[in-house]
């Protein structure tokens, strides 16, 4: 099972204290995947279309001749967000193969893996 879920702000908001409104798209389902492979198993797609009017201060306010000093666009873009699945099946009876994997998400992120640290020593 696995589950994914994509937010964006769209749109503004209506008081500057506040975030702009959020739209939330969720994808879920089940897959089986064998060991060591990856699996494309569906993707997420978002369209966002954006309206900007640009004006000359002052004389894009002027009405009816205002139209002359004022541009108008609107944009439109579309993004596709693909799902990857790959399992690695961890066979330790004690996860060991866990911390390996774990350890470079948690060296990026900062955090300390909780384990002590075992300086190498020399025995004569």
């Amino acid at each position: 099972e696995y589950q994914v879920s994509l937010s964006t702000f769209v749109g503004d908001s209506s008081d500057p204290t506040l975030p702009p409104p959020r739209q939330e798209t969720k994808l879920a389902s089940q897959a089986t995947v064998p060991d060591g492979y990856t699996v494309v198993v569906g993707g997420l797609e978002v369209e966002t279309e954006t309206e900007a009017e640009s004006r000359v201060p002052f004389l894009g306010e002027i009405p009816l001749l205002g139209n002359l000093f004022k541009s108008r666009s609107k944009t439109s873009t579309r993004s596709r967000f693909f799902v990857f699945l790959r399992c690695s099946v961890l066979r330790s009876a004690t996860f060991e193969e866990l911390r390996y994997l774990s350890a470079p998400a948690l060296a990026a992120a900062g955090i300390e893996d909780g384990l002590p640290v075992v300086e190498p020593r020399v025995i004569r």
